[in-house]
């Protein structure tokens, strides 16, 4: 479908990006897929000649099996970062709770919350907390001294300030594990 849609190439801008966005709808309507979690983009990007070039092969050889391989180490090197990251993440949630537990507090609740949405506010941490104002940033600076969350600054109507949690984003916004230490471009035979 991919390969399709891209040969027909029908709008002027954002057909890659819509094909892309087809392979995660086409995966979840054929039961696939229950949530749209594979990112093939970044694969494509890190070998983007390679991509272009197994398209053009279909396009002008008839080369299926050659766009095939390609797209399956695609989804292959993809699941295998994603299965990497959700074992670090994982490792750090754990990490945080047994800490969490031995204390008398709502830290287990925070944990929770930041491992789901690694950035708060007061209001957010109130919420799924149900802790005052107050408890909410008593409650974030015991996470800060922790090292668990660290301030960006506050923001917008009425300066909220907005809380990330590092090692979390450290390893959401780490590079692909099939960029790092890759020098040449994938060589699919």
């Amino acid at each position: 479908m991919h390969y399709q849609f891209e040969t027909i190439h029908p709008f002027l801008d954002g057909n890659g990006r819509i094909g892309r966005l087809m392979i995660n709808l086409l995966l979840m309507e054929r039961g696939r897929l229950p949530m749209p979690l594979l990112y093939l983009s970044s694969y494509f990007e890190s070998y983007r000649q390679t991509y272009y070039d197994k398209l053009q092969a279909v396009r002008e050889a008839g080369d299926i099996d050659g766009w095939l391989l390609f797209f399956l180490e695609a989804v292959k090197s993809q699941a295998n970062d994603a299965v990497t990251r959700s074992r670090q993440l994982v490792a750090i949630r754990e990490a945080y709770l047994q800490e969490a537990i031995q204390t008398r507090s709502s830290l287990p609740a925070l944990v929770e919350l930041i491992t789901r949405t690694p950035m708060v506010t007061v209001k957010s941490v109130q919420r799924a907390t149900s802790l005052t104002n107050q408890g909410a940033r008593a409650l974030i600076r015991n996470a800060a001294a922790r090292g668990w969350l660290q301030s960006i600054s506050s923001r917008g109507k009425g300066g909220r300030e907005f809380w990330i949690a590092p090692r979390l984003l450290d390893v959401m916004e780490a590079p692909m594990a099939y960029t790092r230490d890759t020098t040449e471009e994938l060589t699919l035979s």
